[in-house]
């Protein structure tokens, strides 16, 4: 583990201190609220969001891949390491996912939940991506934002995805693996 970078995802996400994956996904779920490109009308807004949602994203991966197996890591720590690079592995409970969606202009926003890794809300044609482990895809269509910010601030987000979800239209799809 790269000391700088962890520290630099850890600040990202306003993590100080020691902290856990529950943790991580709180104040990656906080500031995602916050950047996420839907929530911005101007176009300079939209392109800061943009940015800075991909950061997010990044962070979020790399710490969640560190905390995954529920270990406590600290950003006060004395530890020194030596230099490396990481490549965050697209891993979510030791199965491979390939990040983003058919959309490009779509934000994945990951919810790592026990077999939904990551969602997405196009806002123009109202469609909902629902990316679950192994890499298929749930497309809703028709989903008002409103369901969208719902789904990534459950507390639940599996059983919202069963409760909520399911009176909506979609198709599903393996190709994006």
């Amino acid at each position: 583990m790269s000391r700088a970078r962890f520290s630099e995802y850890s600040k990202i996400l306003g993590l100080v201190g020691s902290f856990s994956i529950d943790e991580v996904k709180a104040a990656y779920r906080r500031e995602m609220l916050v950047w996420h490109p839907d929530r911005h009308q101007h176009p300079d807004s939209i392109q800061e969001a943009s940015v800075k949602s991909k950061k997010l994203n990044e962070a979020f991966e790399y710490l969640s891949e560190l905390t995954e197996g529920g270990e406590i890591f600290s950003t006060t720590s004395k530890e020194t390491s030596r230099q490396e690079t990481h490549r965050t592995q697209h891993k979510y409970q030791n199965q491979k996912f390939k990040p983003g969606f058919p959309d490009k202009s779509v934000t994945e926003v990951f919810v790592k939940s026990s077999w939904i890794v990551s969602s997405g809300y196009q806002r123009q044609t109202k469609t909902m991506y629902v990316k679950i482990k192994g890499g298929g895809i749930f497309v809703y269509s028709n989903v008002p934002d409103s369901v969208f910010h719902e789904l990534i601030n459950a507390e639940s987000v599996g059983k919202f995805f069963h409760n909520k979800l399911k009176s909506y239209h979609h198709t599903y799809t393996t190709e994006w693996r």
